[in-house]
């Protein structure tokens, strides 16, 4: 490619022909696309070609650096601060799983900072969630740091942290489809957490996803995939066998989990479906921790 470098045109037709980019090669382009220097005929271009192709682990990496540099993030953070977050994409229609869980960790005393957006494929992303809840998105980022470590729970809305990726929302909107974009979101955490489980809506992104984030300096990522009736989801189900793949600060594991190894019975993946309107007052929240991080309440 070396002929070809700083040619968008170039470019594609490299990735026309099938042909991989390097890790640094992937992060200059997709620099340009974070500073809306590429055409939006391009870009789906690029995208489109790189979806046929299939991604790579190093152009993965790449494009991830390339979105962590542009993104902004909290000023400090917690040593032993953990995401739980997933790519969404499964057409399940569940409801937002990992918003639930990051309210159980919180109340654990594990400092969680929630990534998330509006939902795209479920029924109830983590913002629509918690502004049922009446919590609203925080601008203040040292706010935000605040409540991850004096209140364990932090939610850190997308559009706020990541204003480059304006540039590339309406081409994802055009083509419809997944793109590389679905993978990077989750692994772009402005609190730059090392300890991450992520849910993947493709079983074969696994391995690439840790690998990725274990290339990026993480000390220890779940990505985790499940079987269930209507097909694989993006979570850890009750419905059928749940696949991980680990990295545990120097190596690489692979495992299954089964709901009867937990003593749980299974359950089909309906049971979980979201969108179901919320029949308790928000007053009777209150008492709950998690809302009181979030919403910047000191736990008494």
């Amino acid at each position: 490619m070396e002929t070809q470098k700083g040619s968008l045109t170039g470019t594609l037709r490299y990735l026309a022909e099938g042909r991989r980019l390097t890790r640094d090669e992937t992060e200059t382009l997709f620099t340009m696309i974070m500073q809306g220097s590429v055409p939006a005929e391009h870009l789906a271009a690029i995208l489109m070609a790189l979806k046929i192709r299939g991604e790579t682990v190093d152009e993965l990496s790449g494009a991830v650096r390339a979105v962590r540099a542009c993104m902004t993030s909290l000023p400090f953070v917690p040593p032993d601060a953990m995401d739980v977050c997933g790519t969404g994409g499964d057409g399940l229609g569940t409801l937002n799983v990992s918003t639930a869980v990051a309210f159980v960790m919180a109340g654990l005393g594990v400092p969680v900072a929630k990534h998330g957006n509006r939902a795209l494929s479920s029924r109830s992303g983590a913002t629509d969630t918690l502004m049922a809840l009446g919590i609203a998105p925080c601008d203040d980022f040292e706010e935000q740091a605040r409540r991850l470590r004096d209140g364990k729970l932090a939610f850190l809305a997308a559009p706020l942290h990541h204003p480059a990726m304006r540039f590339a929302a309406p081409v994802r909107a055009t083509l419809g489809f997944r793109t590389i974009f679905n993978l990077i979101g989750p692994l772009c955490n402005p609190a730059q957490v090392r300890r991450q489980m992520i849910g993947i809506y493709d079983e074969r992104w696994l391995r690439p996803v840790v690998e990725t984030l274990a290339s990026l300096g993480a000390e220890c990522v779940w990505a985790v995939h499940g079987e269930t009736d209507l097909g694989g989801s993006d979570e850890i189900t009750l419905a059928g066998v749940s696949h991980i793949r680990a990295w545990n600060y120097d190596r690489f594991l692979e495992l299954e989990l089964t709901p009867d190894m937990a003593g749980l019975s299974r359950r089909p993946i309906a049971t979980i479906a979201g969108g179901i309107r919320l029949i308790m007052p928000i007053s009777c929240l209150k008492c709950c921790q998690a809302r009181k991080a979030l919403t910047g309440t000191r736990f008494s």
